[in-house]
């Protein structure tokens, strides 16, 4: 059987608790046709910071017993060797935990950055995330990041209010991220949902950070979705 591949990407939290664990919802992990694990970890500005190769019998890793803890927030790549038939694939997840006042674990899947299969499109690149009515002590946080090794890619964010939109255009060299603060509460206009667009789709997660505690409170993918024209 042919070797196939998939990369997952997430990010790493400075002060959080942070596993990724390995999965196929049809099979225990053993018989996942697993063949090799590889996570790497980059700096904002896409430099390597450090590589490794995991051992097949763990489904569930803990980032800080693999890599030292970054000062800054990292971007993770897992790279997913297997053997699996048809569109048969194995899917990651990574579990957050913050040992902070009022913060709760986090269980969110990976985002798939390489090897979708057939019954996985996202065309055009065109993320969607609702927001709608906000309590005054959480803000809101976007994580982006450029999975390619040779490329930079023009995310282009946009944030859509009852009175109109506003437009984001952001720059991310190969392998770099950025981390967007986006203006909710204290007295900004209400932000209905944002968007993230482009010819290459980014990793995209959304997080809601509880300013009283400084504690991430959810992180999600952006959902894929079709631009309906005007």
């Amino acid at each position: 059987m042919a070797q196939r591949r998939m990369l997952f990407a997430t990010f790493w939290m400075p002060g959080a608790k942070q596993y990724v664990e390995l999965v196929h919802p049809q099979w225990r992990f053993a018989h996942c046709g697993i063949t090799a694990l590889r996570t790497s970890l980059y700096a904002g500005d896409g430099r390597e910071v450090a590589v490794r190769d995991l051992p097949l019998e763990d489904p569930v890793i803990a980032l800080d017993a693999v890599f030292s803890a970054p000062g800054d927030t990292a971007m993770v790549l897992t790279d997913v060797a297997y053997e699996l038939k048809g569109k048969k694939h194995p899917y990651q997840y990574g579990f957050l935990y913050q040992p902070a006042s009022g913060a709760t674990p986090i269980h969110y899947p990976l985002d798939i950055a390489l090897g979708l299969t057939d019954a996985i499109r996202y065309s055009p690149n065109f993320g969607y995330f609702p927001l709608g009515p906000l309590p005054p002590w959480l803000g809101v946080r976007l994580y982006l990041g450029n999975v390619s090794e040779h490329a930079s890619i023009e995310p282009e964010i946009t944030l859509v209010a009852a009175n109109g939109c506003r437009t984001i255009p952001t720059v991310l060299p190969p392998l770099s991220h950025r981390i967007v603060e986006l203006p909710v509460g204290d007295g900004a206009e209400p932000i209905e949902y944002l968007t993230v667009g482009g010819p290459a789709k980014p990793i995209c997660y959304v997080a809601g950070v509880d300013r009283r505690t400084g504690a991430l409170t959810f992180l999600e993918h952006l959902m894929q979705t079709h631009k309906l024209d005007a």
